[in-house]
Formats: structure tokens, C-alpha cells, sequence
């Protein structure tokens, strides 16, 4: 009778085990899939027949969108530190995470590059259009460079061409 009692209370306690191990897979998954995801960057309508202002409002709004995927990008990476995944799935995270901030880069450099082409070619003032071009370099940089430590020296190069551009 202490066999089979034993037996019994050993069965239900390896069942509980289960149930949790099959819960916690099921929250990994769950977590897996939260830092693997990757939004996409949109342009406005209203940007589509950019003006100056338009145009420069773009650039800052991207500039800002790109430091705040950056400190997300931060962010998952500290959870991933603490989710207690398998090293595995460690490094597929890793991956999934670093080409999703080269996708949005390269998408938000191809959602602005026709506003830039457009007001380049439409651009008659010389003087104007080196500054508008010097803006539009200094802000792919800066995207591009954007470590998520919100680097200063690169944003207060990157204010002073637009501020540039702005006062032509």
C-alpha cells in the first residue's frame, strides 16, 4: 500500500512538473516572438508633395523614430538578458533584432529619399540646395550611426544642417 500511495503521489508530482515545463515553453515562445517582432516606419500622406517645411518636420520626426527604435531595440536586448531563454534561441533573438534595425534603417532612408530627390531637382537657389543636400547627408548618417546612446555631437551636427537648410 506505501508502494502504490507512493507510487500515486509521485505520478501526480512528475504531472505538475510537466504542466509547468509546458507553461514555461509556452511563455519563451510567447517572449521569443515579442522581441522578434519588427514595426515598419510609414511616411504621413501629408509628406508625399513635400515643401521645405514638410520636408525638414520629416527629417526631425525620423530622426526622433530612429533614436526611439534604437533605445527599443536596447531594451529588448536587456530582456533578452533576463528571459532565460536557451542560447539557441539566444542568438536567433540576436540576429532577428540587429536585422530589423538594418531593415528600419533602410526603410526609413527610402521613405525620405524621393522627398529629398524631388526638392533637389525642384531646388533653383545653389546656395540652398548644397544646404538642403548637406542636411539630407547629415541625416542619413545620423540614422545610420544612431547607436540608441543618443550621441550628441552627431545630433547637434545634425540640427545645425538642417537649421542651415531651414535659414536659406
Amino acid at each position: 500500500m506505501k508502494r502504490l500511495t507512493a507510487l500515486l503521489i509521485g505520478s501526480i508530482l512528475l504531472s505538475g512538473c510537466a504542466q509547468m515545463v509546458e507553461e514555461q515553453n509556452k511563455k519563451d515562445a510567447e517572449t521569443k516572438a515579442s522581441l522578434m517582432e519588427c514595426s515598419e516606419p510609414k511616411l504621413d500622406d501629408k509628406y508625399l508633395k513635400p515643401t521645405k517645411e514638410d520636408f525638414i518636420a520629416q527629417l526631425n520626426r525620423q530622426a526622433l523614430f530612429a533614436e526611439a527604435y534604437k533605445s527599443i531595440a536596447g531594451m529588448k536586448m536587456d530582456r533578452l538578458n533576463i528571459s532565460g531563454l536557451t542560447q539557441s534561441d539566444d542568438l536567433e533573438v540576436v540576429g532577428a533584432i540587429g536585422d530589423c534595425n538594418r531593415k528600419q534603417t533602410e526603410q526609413r532612408i527610402s521613405i525620405v529619399k524621393p522627398q529629398f530627390e524631388s526638392l533637389k531637382s525642384s531646388t533653383k537657389n545653389k546656395v540652398e540646395k548644397v544646404a538642403l543636400i548637406k542636411a539630407y547627408s547629415e541625416w542619413v548618417s545620423y540614422v545610420k550611426n544612431n547607436t540608441g546612446g543618443n550621441d550628441a555631437r552627431e545630433r547637434v551636427k545634425l540640427d545645425s544642417a538642417i537649421a542651415e537648410y531651414e535659414n536659406q
